[in-house]
């Protein structure tokens, strides 16, 4: 028989944007669940900045901040998780696209 996995799913983190008092509540949750799987769902960091759309003047304007914000996170879910799984959302492909747009 095959042994039962606890998964953990958290969507839309947009790491450096998160509300810290829920963000912090998930992670005392999963620090003392230690599930045996977490995959974060996309949006892993919002990258507003890069949006064609137009942006509020108090958001952040810098992508390295929220990429370091997200590795910080990232690497503590996963020293309390048997594996950490993130998927790219449609604001993570922002970053590949500026990637590739300024690589022309």
């Amino acid at each position: 028989m095959r042994k039962s996995e606890l998964v953990c799913l958290v969507a839309d983190p947009h790491f450096d944007l998160h509300h810290p008092v829920a963000w912090r509540n998930f992670r005392a949750w999963h620090k003392d669940v230690k599930p045996d799987r977490t995959i974060i769902l996309g949006d892993l960091i919002d990258f507003g900045m890069l949006s064609y759309f137009r942006q509020d003047p108090d958001e952040p304007w810098n992508p390295i901040e929220q990429i370091k914000v997200f590795v910080k996170e990232a690497n503590a879910l996963a020293k309390q998780c048997g594996e950490l799984t993130c998927t790219m959302g449609n604001h993570d492909e922002r970053w590949s696209k500026a990637l590739v747009a300024s690589d022309k």
